[in-house]
């Protein structure tokens, strides 16, 4: 489909050169910019359920004389051609009557924004298509939306409702401050090297400075393959081995106080839904903005070491700072974008 794209699209812009009231611009220009424009939408048209659908849309929509005319009358960035493109395919009958269709695009785009630091832009996205998604801001635009529940880019303790179980989570992890400290301590001496957290290029450009050991990931099955020096996560429990070496004391804590140990049934909406994990980066390290797949996870941050000095967690609008042993104001609904 893309390949018959581009050959249609090479026609339009051959006709257009030869018509004497177009302006004559590079070829190669227009076709750099379509180029580019490909790279941004082919993982849109190759990766989905509908990709049948989007496909003949890309191709009618890049094919036209329209859009050849826009790129070589109107030479636009290759970003603002990505906002374009993308809201054309968002409003297009392929896609705007399938809710995870119009998310994913609407979602990609929004990420890609942020990321060029495009953040008035990326508002204006949002503006353009707040009839068609539930999405409170242009900060907050996970693929899937469960609605009605209370949003906003940070939490405090206090803000979590008393006698809950996240909130005991929450002060239990404060008040053990040292003796979680203690544990971190252990694993720097005897983990030599740590996993990369994430690997993908989007997110980290060098992912050996972000990494994690990491305790408990409560939808692993021993089937999965998921292991730690052999011994294989187990679905909702802490992991047997890294507890009784690295980490009893936090694994005492907060065995039963997890929510999906505390409640089996407890559904979780996407893979990694819920973990703990020691974190670690390298000083100068870099993360991209990202969020959950969904906004029913709240995710606890407390520094354990190398806290303050020129460290922060950007959530949205607001740039957060860490502080050793608190929580405070650092827990945060990780479906609004942060880096």
């Amino acid at each position: 489909m893309l390949g018959r794209a581009l050959v249609r699209f090479q026609a339009s812009v051959r006709d257009l050169l030869t018509a004497s009231n177009v302006r004559r611009l590079s070829f190669a220009a227009a076709l750099s910019n379509l180029a580019a424009l490909v790279n941004i939408v082919r993982p849109l048209l190759t990766n989905t359920s509908y990709n049948a659908g989007l496909a003949e849309d890309f191709l009618q929509y890049a094919s036209s004389p329209e859009y050849a005319t826009a790129l070589l009358i109107l030479p636009e960035p290759v970003a603002q051609i990505d906002i374009n493109f993308s809201l054309t395919l968002a409003h297009s009958p392929s896609c705007s009557r399938k809710p995870r269709c119009l998310a994913s695009i609407a979602s990609n785009l929004l990420f890609r924004c942020h990321r060029r630091h495009q953040h008035d832009a990326a508002k204006k996205v949002h503006t353009a298509l707040r009839d068609l998604v539930p999405w409170p801001s242009h900060w907050q635009m996970p693929v899937q939306f469960v609605k009605g529940l209370l949003s906003r880019p940070v939490w405090t303790v206090s803000d979590l409702h008393s006698g809950t179980n996240l909130r005991l989570l929450a002060s239990t992890l404060e008040n053990n401050f040292e003796i979680v400290a203690e544990d971190l301590n252990v694993i720097k001496e005897q983990q030599a090297t740590w996993p990369s957290s994430y690997f993908h290029p989007h997110l980290i450009s060098e992912p050996g400075n972000w990494t994690k050991v990491m305790l408990y990931d409560g939808d692993a099955a021993p089937d999965a393959g998921l292991k730690h020096n052999g011994v294989p996560y187990e679905y909702r429990r802490l992991h047997r081995g890294l507890c009784s070496r690295y980490a009893p004391n936090t694994c005492r804590l907060l065995h039963g106080l997890i929510p999906g140990i505390a409640d089996t049934h407890l559904p979780y909406l996407q893979p990694d839904q819920e973990q703990v994990n020691f974190f670690a980066m390298k000083p100068g390290t870099k993360v991209q903005w990202h969020s959950a797949f969904q906004n029913a996870r709240i995710t606890l941050h407390m520094c354990l070491a190398g806290c303050g000095q020129n460290s922060f967690l950007q959530v949205g609008p607001e740039t957060l700072r860490w502080h050793l042993g608190k929580l405070e104001p650092q827990n945060l609904v990780d479906s609004e974008e942060m880096t």
